[in-house]
């Protein structure tokens, strides 16, 4: 027996706001933000909020999609667009709730403010509905040729249309949900706040909320020559430095070895006049601040005192009450000594350090080994290219923290989400524990191996283990829990492939559904199922929502007899729990045959692709 959690939903970063170096080095109240931090996530992510749903009139959406046209709205926020109702209400629901959270950490109460004025977001569903939006806006006065031409020559992930609204192009459900607290921040937080804190706290609120970054910012600027030029995404190399822009604990991670190497990222270089202009190693720095700056309660205040100001060191030297310089060693001994209080953690919560513990580091191996195995199985017949997974053992430090939660917290552990979840006044709670919670998958058994094989013969479970950019993982295990972190190092993966398992070929597949929580067939007896097929989706230089389809058919070609199946897609789960971006799921509604041949079908009409495979069940 199993959980799962979230995937795409990633854990507030409370992790560092526990570390640092000794109390007199920061101010007092830094050392209780973690657990202050952690309840108020947990709080967010459970509050009820009513969601309203309407057809939309919104001329864009009524034109694109006008069979289809919806629209959702709470406090003021009104979604648009053609995907489904309930996809357009969990984009909304959870924007609402990062919201929330933002005010609680700045020092305000957990909940929603009325948006007002009112505002209007058109969410595209398919990303070459671009252009055509575009169009129609030219046509109905909503934009002039020449700002629709800038858009397009700065590669504009949305623009806002004079007749009251803002457009978006396709993106992931996290996407939109960044860029909707992005577009609306100045109806919620102070207004003309300084765009290093703007930008530093928006960013660690997406990251940590959703699991992305803010929206990149472009503008257009003269150079000193009067010639126009536009801001540019950064190319990111690297696996760490690419998975920064969706884990905090990447980003961490990466900033601090680069710290240690000598390289030196001043906060001044965050202070600017644009928000755009906050990129790369200096959103880094401002992003961490910001954390930095809610553990200690300084947050709020500082963006109260600053705003309206000029846009200037001197300006923020003043509203933090010390110099720059005395603040920058402040925040290095904070975000530097995590590591060390790592242990202390540890140590204070009854365990041995991990070094010691050989029998958790046996199985944290065979762990690591099993699941290159399967990963090489998996892309053994497509033309992908993987990161190497490699154990973190700071990762594996954290999970074991979790594991050991769970031990001391049984009933909690038999629910879901709240295996996923670790609360402040119970025992064994740790901010480190509380991360490896919200990034990882928990077993009812404390042996690696039985663990992932029944996480790989589950929808859910399955995906993390599979996805190409993952290089990073930690495992722990206490009694007979075990905690598999699959969630805290993945990078983007930029390429265009299928990801499908089981994989071609393959040989003695077991037959039967491994039941897994939350169900993703609600109100269904997931043992009397058969074996999920599930593919990944990824789609390189064609992102957008595209629709495939998926048929089992029992025998070795397609014009055998079909299977009966339920089909899980992005936009039509059977469970509005959990829908992972990009990922489609066969489950037979009756267990396997075995020593039976199958034979997978899956197209996508849009870019005339086709993929068919076969694999052979166990004779059990």
């Amino acid at each position: 027996m199993h959980r799962t959690f979230r995937i795409w939903t990633i854990f507030v970063a409370v992790l560092a706001c526990s570390a640092g170096a000794a109390a007199q080095d920061r101010p007092l109240d830094a050392q209780q933000g973690a657990a202050k931090m952690a309840e108020l996530f947990s709080q967010a992510q459970q509050l009820d909020i009513k969601i309203k749903h309407a057809p939309s009139l919104n001329p864009t959406v009524l034109e694109l999609y006008p069979e289809n046209a919806s629209q959702v709205q709470a406090f003021g926020l009104h979604l648009h667009g053609g995907m489904p109702s309930e996809k357009l209400e969990r984009i909304l629901r959870e924007s609402l709730r990062a919201i929330a959270f933002s005010n609680a950490i700045r020092g305000n109460d957990l909940e929603v403010p009325t948006l007002s004025p009112a505002r209007e977001i058109v969410l595209l569903h398919e990303n070459d509905r671009f252009d055509l939006a575009l169009a129609e806006a030219i046509k109905n006065r909503g934009l002039s040729q020449g700002q629709a031409d800038d858009l397009v020559l700065m590669d504009s992930q949305s623009f806002v249309d004079r007749r009251g609204w803002r457009t978006s192009r396709w993106m992931t459900e996290a996407g939109y949900q960044a860029l909707v607290i992005w577009d609306t921040n100045e109806l919620w937080l102070s207004k003309d706040t300084q765009p290093c804190l703007l930008a530093g706290h928006l960013n660690w609120l997406s990251m940590n909320f959703f699991g992305t970054s803010m929206p990149v910012v472009t503008w257009r600027a003269n150079d000193e020559n009067r010639h126009v030029t536009i801001a540019g995404v950064p190319v990111c190399e690297g696996a760490l430095w690419r998975s920064a822009k969706s884990s905090t604990y990447a980003c961490r991670t990466w900033m601090k070895a680069r710290m240690q190497a000598g390289d030196s990222f001043p906060y001044t270089f965050a202070i600017v006049d644009e928000l755009g202009e906050v990129r790369n190693e200096s959103l880094l720095k401002a992003t961490f601040v910001n954390e930095y700056l809610q553990c200690s309660g300084e947050l709020g205040k500082l963006i109260g005192a600053t705003s309206l100001k000029p846009r200037t060191a001197k300006t923020i030297s003043m509203g933090l009450g010390r110099s720059l310089a005395e603040f920058e060693r402040e925040w290095a001994n904070w975000f530097l000594y995590e590591d060390n209080q790592l242990l202390l953690l540890q140590a204070a919560a009854g365990k041995k350090e991990i070094g010691e513990n050989v029998e958790s580091e046996d199985d944290a191996l065979a762990a690591l080994h099993f699941l290159r195995e399967i990963r090489k199985q998996a892309y053994s017949n497509a033309n992908i290219w993987a990161e190497e997974v490699n154990l973190y053992p700071d990762l594996s430090l954290q999970a074991q923290l979790h594991a050991q939660y769970l031990k001391f917290n049984p009933k909690q552990a038999k629910k879901w989400p709240g295996a996923h979840e670790e609360y402040s006044n119970r025992k064994g709670f740790t901010p480190a524990g509380a991360w490896a919670a919200r990034h990882s998958m928990i077993h009812f058994s404390p042996d690696p191996i039985v663990a992932m094989e029944e996480w790989m013969a589950t929808f859910y479970h399955r995906l993390s283990m599979l996805e190409p950019g993952l290089f990073g993982i930690g495992f722990g295990s206490e009694g007979k829990f075990c905690v598999l972190d699959t969630g805290s190092l993945i990078a983007p993966y930029w390429g265009e492939e299928w990801v499908v398992w089981p994989p071609q070929d393959a040989s003695n597949v077991q037959r039967n559904y491994q039941p897994e929580l939350p169900n993703p067939v609600p109100g269904s007896n997931l043992k009397s199922m058969g074996y999920p097929i599930t593919l990944q989706a990824y789609w390189g230089a064609k992102p957008g929502s595209h629709s495939i389809q998926m048929t089992l058919y029992k025998g070795k070609s397609e014009s055998s007899n079909a299977v009966p199946c339920y089909f899980i897609t992005p936009d039509a789960p059977l469970s509005k729990v959990l829908a992972p971006e990009n990922a489609y799921c066969l489950i037979p509604k009756a267990v396997l045959k075995s020593n039976q041949t199958y034979t997978v079908v899956a197209e996508c009409d849009a870019l005339q692709k086709k993929l068919v495979w076969n694999f052979k069940t166990d004779s059990k």
